[in-house]
């Protein structure tokens, strides 16, 4: 692809430094372009068409589901307190909300709401958006909506963004979080501080092309999550090669 035959002489004329913007990566050099790739995008219908429906095919393809191993119920439905807040689970940034859908369907008798967050164009394209779920219009790059819910779900948002936007997702989730109550669940790959396989380093290689984002290590994570004045109760490693989850938390 273009972005990848420009990679050469991106890196020659920033430095050979990693990108800290995403409307600054080696996508925007190569088109020419001064908007980050999701806008971009929309520039172009018919790519952002099939990126809606490469995801809706991904999340309902054969590979291990978070779902299938991680303890939903012990970790989140057991803590849920209706005095809190009504919302058990919110999919921030879950485009046709598979994962919430996924997650009311695994736990039907579960208390509380299942929500989904997008973009307004999103969730108007309500035909194609499951029903038994609460559809919310939300720009994740602004203070979130819903305050105190159990868990928010971030389910590959923050591999395409580079360090500073990623923190500032994360905030955004910190300042409507209840301490010690919420929690945010990182679904995405969690790399070995060393020796990652071929396969990691591609699609970390991809997101950098496509996003200015990264695929991040334990190390990685840790610093974001610290960053964003969160702390990272535990990582969830898949029984197989796929996404973990980053279980997090705020203290005060």
């Amino acid at each position: 692809m273009p972005a990848l035959a420009a990679m050469p002489a991106y890196f020659k004329q920033n430095g050979y430094k990693s990108p800290s913007h995403s409307t600054k990566g080696p996508i925007q050099y190569a088109f020419n372009t001064p908007l980050e790739t999701y806008h971009y995008w929309q520039t172009r219908p018919e790519v952002i068409e099939t990126f809606r429906t490469f995801m809706q095919g991904h999340f309902g393809s054969k590979h291990i589901n978070w779902l299938e191993w991680f303890p939903l119920q012990s970790v989140i439905i057991s803590g849920f307190s209706e005095k809190q807040s009504p919302y058990l689970f919110v999919d921030v940034g879950g485009a046709r909300g598979n994962q919430a859908h996924n997650v009311r369907s695994k736990f039907p008798r579960a208390p509380g709401i299942v929500v989904l967050q997008d973009l307004p164009s999103v969730i108007e394209d309500g035909a194609n958006i499951h029903r038994d779920i609460e559809k919310v219009k939300q720009n994740f790059f602004e203070e979130n909506s819903i305050k105190g819910a159990r868990a928010y779900f971030l389910s590959h948002i923050l591999h395409n963004w580079p360090t500073d936007e990623s923190v500032q997702i994360l905030k955004n989730i910190h300042d409507v979080m209840t301490p010690g109550y919420s929690r945010i669940l990182i679904c995405d790959l969690i790399l070995p501080d060393q020796g990652v396989t071929l396969r990691e380093a591609a699609l970390d290689l991809g997101m950098l092309t496509l996003h200015s984002g990264m695929q991040r290590s334990k190390k990685q994570w840790r610093n974001l999550i610290e960053r964003a004045e969160l702390r990272i109760e535990k990582f969830w490693m898949p029984p197989k090669d796929g996404d973990g989850i980053v279980q997090v938390i705020r203290d005060d």
